[in-house]
């Protein structure tokens, strides 16, 4: 069997990036859910799911360093977002039922937000690896040794 026709491997760094921008979509379409309105929040809720499910995709199928800078950098943006606002406060009367009372939206806010940071760190870790050499000192090697 040749190079070219054996199947390839599953780029495990991708699929760890694509489960949690997964998760991350499903946090926003739970949260959508909760407004039980159509708001211009539950449509940027929206609009934030499928542009996770669009990296959730492109991470699954065939990531690159330029892939995983791109779920970088929406991610980065989501959480510079997401931070500042009062995610517990919707006194505005677009949310049909009080979450606060029980913490089901704080929680989920804190479970996106984890979610976040971590597919943050595997998405720059994955840029880092691919796109650096590791320079053969780190590696324990004097330079000019082979390979083995």
């Amino acid at each position: 069997m040749t190079a070219a026709s054996s199947p390839a491997r599953p780029d495990h760094l991708g699929r760890l990036a694509a489960v949690l921008a997964g998760a991350t979509a499903t946090t926003h379409l739970v949260t959508a859910a909760f407004h039980h309105t159509a708001s211009p929040t539950t449509a940027l809720l929206v609009v934030m799911a499928v542009a996770c499910l669009t990296c959730c995709r492109h991470l699954w199928r065939a990531p690159g360093p330029a892939t995983f800078a791109t779920a970088a950098v929406t991610t980065t943006l989501m959480l510079a977002l997401h931070i500042p606002l009062p995610h517990h406060d919707h006194g505005t009367g677009h949310v049909a039922v009080d979450l606060t009372t029980t913490g089901s939206l704080d929680l989920l806010m804190t479970t996106a937000t984890g979610l976040a940071l971590i597919e943050l760190a595997v998405t720059v870790t994955a840029v880092f690896v691919r796109t650096r050499t590791i320079p053969e000192a780190v590696l324990g090697r004097p330079a000019g040794a082979a390979h083995s």
